[in-house]
C-alpha cells in the first residue's frame, strides 16, 4: 500500500503544486481508523486512531463480527463532526482507504463528508454502476475521477481516493494483475464543513434506500490520513 500512495504522490507532482497547510484553526490531522471488527451487538465502530472519531452504528448495519460490516441500503455509520477538522481535508493532502466487497450496481455512497451544496464543500467515495467514483469538491472547484474497472464482483476490493495538491486520483487493487489508477488535476480550495461522516450512505434525506444512496455490500475498513502509509 505504501508503493500505491507514494505512486499517487508522484502523480500529483507532475501535475499541481502543494496547496499548503491546513486553514488556521485546524487543530486535528485528516485522520482516523474504523477497522470495523466490533463483536454482534455493538453500537458504536471505534476509530483506532486516537482521536476518537467513533461512530454510531444505524439500524441496517449488520456487525457480523467476522473483521468486517455488512450494509442492506439502510444502515448506516454516523461520526459527529470534528469542531478541530480532523474529518476535514482542509487545504492540506488526503488519503482515503475502503477495503470492500459488492454485487450491486446500484449509485452507492461509501463514505463521505458533506454533500452538494454544503458550504465549504464535501468530499465522498462512491460505487456507481459498478465504478469506482472519488470526488472532492470546495469553493475553488470541484473535481473527480472515475475508474473503468467494475467492482460489483462480490470480490474484495481496495480503493484508494486522494487528493495531493490540486490533484484528485483513484486507485483500485494496487500491486495485482487488475490495478487501475487514473488522476486529474483540477483546483478544489479549502474543504471543510460541519456535516456529520458518513460510511454507508447519506443522512438526512428522505428515501433511505435510493435517495440516500445507501451502500449494499461489505466493508472491511476505512482509512483516512495525511500522507502515505
Amino acid at each position: 500500500m505504501r508503493g500505491l500512495l507514494l505512486a499517487l504522490v508522484g502523480v500529483a507532482a507532475l501535475t499541481s503544486l502543494p496547496l499548503g497547510s491546513a486553514s488556521a484553526g485546524t487543530l486535528h490531522p485528516f485522520t482516523a481508523t474504523w477497522l470495523l471488527n466490533e463483536r454482534p451487538g455493538a453500537t458504536v465502530a471505534v476509530d483506532s486512531s486516537g482521536y476518537g472519531h467513533n461512530g454510531t452504528i444505524v439500524t441496517g448495519t449488520q456487525v457480523t463480527g467476522l473483521g468486517y460490516y455488512r450494509f442492506n441500503g439502510y444502515g448506516r455509520i454516523v461520526v459527529p463532526n470534528d469542531p478541530k477538522g480532523g474529518l476535514d481535508p482542509s487545504t492540506g493532502n488526503a488519503y482515503l482507504t475502503v477495503v470492500l466487497r459488492t454485487t450491486s450496481a446500484e449509485g452507492m455512497n461509501v463514505v463521505q463528508k458533506g454533500q452538494t451544496g454544503s458550504p465549504n464543500g464535501y468530499w465522498k467515495l462512491e460505487v456507481n454502476q459498478g465504478h469506482v467514483a472519488c470526488t472532492f469538491s470546495g469553493p475553488s472547484g470541484s473535481n473527480g475521477v472515475w475508474l473503468t474497472h467494475f467492482i460489483d464482483d462480490g470480490r474484495w476490493h481496495s480503493i484508494t481516493c486522494a487528493r495531493v495538491g490540486n490533484t484528485v486520483s483513484a486507485s483500485l487493487d494496487y500491486g495485482t494483475r487488475n490495478w487501475q489508477v487514473n488522476a486529474v488535476a483540477r483546483a478544489t480550495g479549502d474543504i471543510h464543513n460541519v456535516k456529520q461522516l458518513t460510511i454507508g450512505g447519506k443522512v438526512g434525506c428522505a428515501n433511505l434506500r435510493d435517495g440516500c444512496d445507501g451502500f449494499i455490500g461489505d466493508v472491511d475498513s476505512v482509512k483516512m490520513s495525511t500522507q502515505p502509509q
